[in-house]
């Protein structure tokens, strides 16, 4: 009964811990924005929770769409793919909603789908890998910050709050003979994760689960030896007793108690004392067990004056 429990508790841990997890929709390559044509992966990730579940959901701009599987590999982009994802797991949280666009242009400026405080950033000035480019350079908020020849991205070693603005970047482009000029804008939000504080409650919660299954074991396997140790003492009780103190003990097991009937004493219990005689009448009421040959005979009362 005790195992079945602590099997219950241990079940009930793992569908809280995992149930309530939300997942997260990332992007492979991490751009949220891509050109025609260019391929893409959508992976619905459950973090420390991960594992093969049977069956995911998805939804494309709120639709459910027919597909149950981890992933959804874009091979060939189009722009009928533009829309804004969610995952799920059957009886779990929905994901936040991630926007993919897929353009169809020269020039695109590239960010993560999600930019975190604290941790690096990369913006890509990005055109197809068939046409030559040069002299890119990135604005924010319309003033100049990065230039090179050859390089089209810009880095971040750590995001905080001032990194997010309005970002463009301009490229030349060779095309029809000769290089033109061309360039992109996007706005750069940066925020804070918005699980942090949830994972924290949740290996708060994961520990006193543990905590609690780690009780219940050690009581019970107190319960088991103190049991044990009782039984062990009572044995060794039992065989430390020696053969005379069990025949003693046999003895006084042998020992009952005799009815006297009182109508068959010659004149009964002396009420009070005789004026003429100086004399006392005791009767035992107690006599030992008849001996193997007075089986059967019967208990005889043993009378003694004196």
């Amino acid at each position: 009964m005790r195992a079945q429990i602590i099997i219950l508790i241990i079940s009930a841990t793992t569908k809280f811990c995992g149930a309530k997890v939300k997942p997260v929709v990332t992007f492979t390559p991490n751009w949220r924005i891509i050109l025609l044509y260019e391929s893409m992966t959508l992976s619905c990730n459950l973090g420390s929770q991960a594992q093969d579940y049977p069956r995911y959901y998805w939804s494309k701009d709120g639709k459910l769409l027919s597909h149950h599987q981890r992933t959804i590999q874009i091979e060939l982009s189009s722009e009928e793919d533009t829309g804004t994802y969610q995952c799920w797991i059957n009886g779990g949280l929905k994901s936040d909603p991630v926007k993919l666009d897929v353009i169809n242009t020269h020039l695109i400026l590239q960010i993560p789908p999600v930019i975190y405080i604290g941790e690096p950033l990369t913006l890509r000035c990005h055109t197809f890998s068939t046409y030559q480019k040069i002299n890119t350079t990135f604005f924010k908020n319309k003033t100049a910050i990065h230039f090179s020849v050859d390089d089209n991205e810009l880095r971040f070693n750590s995001v905080d709050l001032n990194v997010a603005g309005i970002y463009h970047c301009s490229q030349q482009i060779f095309l029809h003979g000769k290089y033109k000029m061309f360039s992109a804008t996007m706005i750069v939000s940066v925020q804070e994760r918005p699980h942090t504080s949830l994972t924290g409650k949740m290996l708060t919660t994961r520990w006193v689960l543990v905590i609690i299954l780690l009780l219940l074991l050690c009581s019970a396997l107190l319960v088991f030896m103190c049991r044990h140790k009782l039984r062990f003492t009572r044995c060794r009780q039992m065989h430390a007793i020696t053969e005379p103190e069990r025949r003693r003990y046999s003895e006084e097991e042998d020992l009952h108690y005799s009815f006297i009937d009182m109508s068959h004493l010659p004149g009964g219990f002396p009420t009070q004392r005789s004026e003429h005689h100086d004399y006392s009448t005791v009767y035992s009421l107690i006599t030992e067990a008849p001996s193997a040959a007075d089986a059967g005979v019967g208990t005889e009362t043993s009378l003694t004056t004196w």
